[in-house]
């Protein structure tokens, strides 16, 4: 049996054998055209103990997976599984994050960052600067207006320690969002018709709400 591990080296969960041979995910995933973000292979490998190979042939990427992380990614990307973790949620956010900004080049996982302690991702461009922060949620009720107040709160600090490198926050919630946590984020004075935070003479950043569907990113439009 394999089982799922924090980075921590904390609880552990069953994870159960691979649902199919080993061969037949392989060509799933090659079929797919499964091709993980770079730090996001990078995460899954030390996760789950085996180097990936740097190369462009998926064959030989997936080859070098083990059981373990072969079966993490195929329920990840391939059954689209939704459960209370938020690392499904978080992969599958990366891979979204990084057809949309070609500038991120780099992605940090569980940051911690001394003006308001966690993020669960941290995107990078190529000179290492922080352009993109990102608040996971996978409780069983919808975000609150409560939660909101407490993300943007929290950008506000994180751009204020960065200075002008930050260009984009959010939030990304398995079960949506109640209409009071939308309609609260309409009635902000220092958010602006086109969803930009102000942040005072430092600029703006730029707010993103995604929610989840079926396994599914999905992009909200409220402004």
């Amino acid at each position: 049996m394999l089982y799922l591990c924090d980075r921590e080296g904390g609880s552990r969960r069953e994870m159960g054998g691979l649902p199919l041979e080993r061969d037949e995910i392989i060509a799933i995933l090659v079929r797919d055209n499964l091709r993980l973000f770079p730090a996001l292979l990078r995460e899954i490998s030390e996760c789950c103990g085996f180097h990936a190979p740097t190369c462009e042939d998926l064959y030989e990427i997936y080859g070098a997976f083990n059981d373990y992380g072969l079966n993490m990614v195929y329920r990840c990307f391939v059954k689209r599984e939704m459960t209370s973790e938020e690392r499904f949620t978080q992969y599958r956010f990366v891979q979204w994050l990084a057809k949309r900004h070609k500038q991120m080049k780099k992605m940090d996982f569980g940051r911690g960052m001394s003006t308001v302690g966690g993020i669960d991702l941290v995107g990078r461009d190529e000179n290492d600067d922080i352009i993109i922060v990102v608040e996971c949620s996978c409780r069983e009720e919808k975000a609150r207006e409560e939660d909101l107040d407490k993300w943007i709160e929290n950008v506000k600090l994180i751009k204020k320690a960065i200075a002008d490198k930050l260009k984009m926050a959010y939030f990304v919630d398995i079960r949506g969002y109640t209409q009071e946590a939308l309609d609260s984020l309409l009635r902000r004075k220092d958010i602006t018709s086109d969803g930009r935070l102000k942040t005072g003479v430092i600029g703006r950043v730029n707010l993103g709400l995604c929610e989840e569907q079926e396994g599914q990113i999905r992009k909200l439009e409220i402004m």
